[in-house]
Formats: C-alpha cells, sequence, structure tokens
C-alpha cells in the first residue's frame, strides 16, 4: 500500500493492519502520478508505456519480484486493458490468461521495448456477500531494458 505519511490515522479510523487475510500488508511512503513521465531515461512507477506497434497508452503501476524459488521475475503490474490485446478474451475467462504476449514499450508510441507481458486478467467475480473486478497484467521486464534504471 502507498501513501503519503503511515504514521497519520484519521480520527476514528484504525491503523492499516500488518496482515490482510493472510497476506502481509508493505506500506510504503510514496507519491507518485500515473502518464505521468518527467524523465524518459529514468523508469518509474507512473511512467507511460504501451503496446509496440499499437496506439494505445497506460502507466506503469507497481515494480514486483517474485518470491518463488522456481521463479525470480522481475517486473511491474498495469492495467490489462493496455497491455493485453483482447479484452473481451479477458472477460470470458475465470482465470488469468496466460500468452498472447506483448512487447511493452517505454515511452508509449516508441521503439523502446522494456518488457513483456506474460499475465493478465480482466473481469468480474461474484462472492456470496458482493461482486469484485480486476483489470491487472503482469509485464516481465525485459533481457535488455535499455538505458533505464530501475527501482525497487
Amino acid at each position: 500500500l502507498y501513501c503519503l505519511d503511515k504514521t497519520l490515522v484519521p480520527f476514528g479510523e484504525k491503523k492499516i493492519p500488518k496482515i490482510i487475510k493472510g497476506c502481509i500488508v508493505d506500506i510504503r511512503e510514496d507519491f507518485f502520478m500515473f502518464g505521468c513521465c518527467v524523465n524518459c531515461n529514468q523508469f518509474d512507477k507512473g511512467c507511460c508505456i504501451g503496446r509496440a506497434g499499437v496506439n494505445c497508452a497506460g502507466s506503469v503501476g507497481f515494480f514486483v519480484k517474485s518470491n518463488c524459488s522456481s521463479s525470480k521475475e522481475c517486473g511491474f503490474l498495469t492495467a490489462a486493458h493496455v497491455a493485453h490485446g483482447n479484452v473481451f478474451e479477458l472477460n470470458k475467462s475465470a482465470s488469468p490468461v496466460e500468452g498472447d504476449f506483448h512487447n511493452i514499450v517505454h515511452p508509449a508510441l516508441s521503439q523502446n521495448v522494456i518488457g513483456i507481458v506474460t499475465k493478465a486478467f480482466c473481469g468480474n467475480c461474484k462472492t456470496n456477500e458482493y461482486q469484485k473486478g480486476i483489470d491487472a497484467a503482469f509485464v516481465r521486464f525485459a533481457e535488455n531494458r535499455g538505458n533505464f534504471c530501475f527501482k525497487f
């Protein structure tokens, strides 16, 4: 979770828990704006991205690093409707779509490939209580990332 000040708790609110439904909560103090590239030599959260050869644009979400011993993938999260070519296919699927690998470029509309979409999910699932929706894709960093610096 990102916030401006993790020590500030609004009146009448509880502190953010350290664990939610068995998942450890990582609280970070930071600020960034989506779709904003101040210095495109410094690839960071919020930078403008797109699919290679397609007139579309979106933003880098959060950098992620796999904790699995079998896979040490690094990359970032972004919106599936930006990173994946077929949102209708994603909406029909009850689980993340793997494959249909699209190259992701930075900045959008450039030829500078910085990653490859490896998983995407876009749709709703209904529980007994309420309906939840997700629109997310994982972009694995490309082997050759050019001159970009990646900060975790």
